[in-house]
């Protein structure tokens, strides 16, 4: 990767979290998405003490690697780190991690409730596992080993009274599984709300509808339109600014 690719992968990361917030992961400065570092050094995420639609140039950025040490940047490291070091050590075949805390992911993570294909975001889902050890913040790289362990091979894991941390092979996979598993989770707690009987696909028909959606290509089509929004909202800005 030359020194223009790179940029440019540290810029969709650092909007990553601009997309996110806006689809309703904002929660005061806590939230964050890593990306695997192409030279093997470690994670690049967020600094704290911002908020993740204040993330707005590597400038916000730090290199941490897999123990915990900061070795480009500057600001403060999150204290969760070890979601994504632990997750990224245990699966090679992802290269970005999110940890969030959308309000209705939170609520059924303390659940026992399976993900049911209820609208259309659903689809993109099997059922996904809840770790349910604690609510804590996960400090350490031993509770950091536990959520790994409970994810597996899952887009995403709910974390009981806390939040979502979710996965993707590339940082644009991971923010649409982001933005789709609470849309889908917002979808079955609404309708659960209605005291309504209601049916869902099948697994056949909803696997057939994740290969019309959940692909390089339907993915690349959503995050050139997050992207096109993101900048129109930016110049906006600039221009009341001005």
């Amino acid at each position: 990767m030359n020194e223009t690719e790179f940029a440019a992968q540290l810029d969709e990361l650092c909007m990553a979290h601009r997309v996110l917030a806006v689809e309703g992961h904002e929660d005061r400065t806590s939230g964050h998405v890593s990306w695997r570092d192409p030279q093997g050094r470690g994670f690049w995420m967020k600094r704290s003490h911002i908020g993740m639609d204040e993330v707005l140039s590597a400038d916000d950025l730090l290199l941490v690697d897999f123990d915990g040490k900061v070795l480009a940047g500057s600001g403060n490291r999150h204290h969760e780190w070890p979601i994504h070091s632990e997750i990224l050590r245990l699966r090679p075949d992802i290269d970005s991690v999110g940890h969030t805390h959308p309000f209705y992911s939170q609520i059924f993570a303390s659940t026992d409730e399976p993900l049911r294909a209820i609208a259309k975001e659903g689809a993109w889902f099997d059922d996904q596992p809840k770790f349910q050890e604690t609510c804590s913040l996960i400090r350490t790289p031993e509770l950091g080993v536990r959520v790994a362990e409970t994810l597996g091979k899952s887009d995403a894991v709910f974390l009981m009274a806390h939040g979502i941390a979710f996965t993707g092979a590339t940082v644009r996979e991971c923010t649409m599984v982001g933005i789709y598993l609470e849309a889908a989770v917002r979808a079955q707690i609404t309708i659960a709300m209605t005291g309504f009987r209601y049916k869902w696909p099948d697994e056949a028909d909803r696997v057939a509808k994740r290969a019309q959606t959940r692909s390089t290509s339907g993915i690349d089509n959503y995050w050139e339109y997050v992207a096109r929004r993101d900048a129109a909202t930016r110049s906006a800005a600039s221009t009341q600014r001005d």
